[in-house]
């Protein structure tokens, strides 16, 4: 979620006045983040406290407005903010440097070796998609379950 120089795309309901404040600050201290792990250096841990002082500000202030919106907006934003708490858990492990310098990128032109490459490099796994993913994420499994079929038939 964060990969991109933390360029986020807020869902809608958190674009309402009420957040911009810690939406903000927030935007701003995650790409100070990124901009340091990309420099190859360790995210300073007051900006790793700012970060989640104004994570939590926006959660609470989106629990605060829950009965106020409409649902389908609140579940959206909801989703939106556990991916973003998991790229800022992501931010405090010691290995997230692997995210920023290409060591922890998938590698392969055919299914196999991608499954190769993510095999043999330690930290590599998949994940849900991240917003605006959705599509990649979907080919790729296809492209998955045409590979598992095809060693089932071998197998036989």
């Amino acid at each position: 979620m964060i990969k991109n120089d933390a360029k986020l795309r807020w869902p809608e309901a958190l674009m309402a006045a009420m957040f911009e404040e810690p939406r903000t600050r927030l935007n701003s201290k995650l790409r100070d983040a990124v901009a340091d792990l990309k420099d190859r250096q360790p995210v300073a841990s007051t900006t790793l406290k700012d970060i989640e002082g104004d994570f939590r500000a926006l959660s609470e202030k989106l629990n605060d407005s829950a009965d106020v919106m409409a649902p389908s907006q609140y579940i959206e934003a909801r989703r939106f903010l556990n991916q973003l708490q998991d790229a800022i858990r992501a931010l405090k492990d010691r290995n997230v440097q692997n995210y920023f310098n290409n060591t922890w990128t998938a590698r392969g032109k055919t299914v196999a070796e991608l499954i190769g490459n993510m095999s043999k490099k330690e930290g590599l796994l998949f994940a849900p998609a991240a917003q605006g993913d959705e599509a990649a994420y979907r080919s790729l499994y296809y492209a998955l379950r045409a590979f598992e079929a095809g060693l089932q038939v071998a197998q036989k």
